[in-house]
């Protein structure tokens, strides 16, 4: 299996911060992109990303976002995914992906 070059992981949930998963993946000089609460988690190049962060790496502008829950609750008053914990990545390819040697995976982590 090839290795990635940039992971991204929006927040610390297990299901989502798979430590394990994540050293299967990557490779020495693996980006990881993430949120404070995970990357204390994590080794290797590690960046922080927060709410408007905008940062450009391989070809990718990455943009975060603000992600939470406002229905989900653990109990009342508690959020699965309360605000300013996580954040929501988005990529957009700046590069021209019709090269043949480009190849680019999305795949969830669970």
């Amino acid at each position: 299996m090839e290795k990635a070059d940039i992971v991204l992981v929006t927040h610390g949930h297990s299901d989502h911060c798979d430590v394990g998963k994540i050293e299967m993946i990557r490779k020495p000089e693996t980006i990881i992109m993430t949120s404070n609460d995970c990357s204390s988690r994590l080794s290797g190049e590690i960046v922080l990303m927060s709410p408007g962060d905008r940062k450009g790496v391989y070809g990718f502008s990455i943009i975060a976002v603000e992600s939470y829950n406002i229905k989900r609750f653990r109990a009342l008053g508690v959020p699965y995914h309360p605000k300013n914990t996580q954040v929501g990545l988005c990529a957009r390819v700046l590069i021209n992906i019709s090269l043949p040697n480009q190849v680019f995976y999305c795949h969830a982590i669970s």
